[in-house]
């Protein structure tokens, strides 16, 4: 798409193009929080895993949010360009424990 194509569309347009757009990774996403759900109150082996979890995660404090972060956010689809990557680790790092920070909230 142009430059000027996307300058004269109206917004409404553009919006509805976007959702459009989303509207499957969207679903997928929800069926997987769905289905996380359901797995957790009506599969005892994994209701037993994510205990565990979060007790690894109690025992560990801070570099368990540090670690996990940097985990997902490094096997996300989106990353950032390497020559960013050296400059993005502490931020990701540091993210990582502001996460854990408000869950202990």
């Amino acid at each position: 798409m142009s430059v000027d194509a996307v300058v004269r569309e109206r917004p409404w347009k553009a919006g509805l193009r976007g959702a459009r757009a989303n509207l499957v990774p969207g679903l997928v996403l929800q069926a997987t929080a769905l289905a996380v759900v359901l797995t957790y109150y009506h599969h005892a082996p994994t209701r037993a895993a994510f205990e565990r979890l979060t007790a690894f995660r109690a025992h560990t404090g801070f570099a368990f949010g540090i670690v996990s972060t940097g985990f997902f956010r490094r096997s996300s689809a989106v990353s950032l360009p390497t020559f960013q990557s050296g400059f993005a680790r502490p931020i990701r790092l540091a993210s990582g424990a502001l996460v854990d920070g408000i869950l202990e909230l």
